[in-house]
């Protein structure tokens, strides 16, 4: 693979995968938050079932696009196939902005005069071990919040949406949204990262350049139940 094929790639797996699987995980929780804060209401109102589901299947959609985010299948455009792409393709990279990298691992505790001297391919070579390092994995849950949040995602999605298994309610632990916007803004900052060292694309401040947008759909949910008349 070349260069100009790598970086194809690579804008592919970032910009119509992880990008749009941040976006409807922000904007299903952004929806599912809005029905519950209205949910007092709403449940004196002849609508309570049908505004239930709704939140339940925003709760549901959030958890899976979060857990595709992590999804370990090369046929997935995910964080970890990215991590593979990069790796793989080492000697074709030519860095469009050093300073993301620098400024990731100097908070890392990288001397920051030695990673100014490295090479492209050094610090390339730096990045990809420390998200590999940082990479939440479930086998990891009981060491760290973000693999434990990684576990609870996915145990929901593979054995509830996925499967439909028969589980113990006890035993399952479930997907907060705490768990899940910990995920999110992992996968935030990687994509970040990554689009301005490698392709040269800014998406934006830690806000995210998409965030807003993902919270149109809870603003337009609350004006339907303002126009409706169901809330004040």
């Amino acid at each position: 693979m070349n260069q100009a094929q790598a970086e194809e790639k690579l804008n592919d797996y970032l910009l119509k995968g992880i990008i749009f699987e941040i976006f409807w995980a922000d904007e299903a929780k952004a929806l599912a938050v809005k029905i519950g804060e209205h949910a007092a209401t709403l449940r004196q109102t002849e609508y309570a079932p049908l505004i239930n589901r709704l939140q339940i299947m925003a709760s549901d959609l959030e958890t899976l696009a979060v857990a595709k985010l992590f999804d370990s299948d090369t046929r997935t455009r995910s964080i970890p196939n990215v991590l593979s792409l990069v790796s793989d393709n080492l000697s074709v990279w030519q860095l469009k902005d050093r300073v993301p990298l620098v400024s990731l691992l100097v908070n890392e505790g990288h001397n920051e005069s030695s990673l100014k001297s490295s090479s492209d391919l050094e610090l390339i070579k730096l990045t990809i071990d420390h998200y590999r390092q940082t990479l939440p994995h479930p086998t990891n849950a009981s060491q760290s919040t973000l693999a434990a949040a990684l576990k609870s995602v996915r145990e929901s999605r593979n054995k509830v949406h996925a499967h439909n298994e028969s589980i113990d309610s006890a035993s399952r632990i479930r997907p907060t949204w705490g768990a899940t916007a910990s995920l999110v803004a992992y996968a935030k900052d990687f994509v970040r990262v990554i689009a301005m060292a490698l392709l040269g694309l800014s998406l934006g401040p830690a806000n995210y350049y998409l965030s807003n947008d993902a919270l149109l759909t809870g603003h337009l949910f609350e004006r339907l139940l303002k126009q409706a008349k169901l809330i004040d």
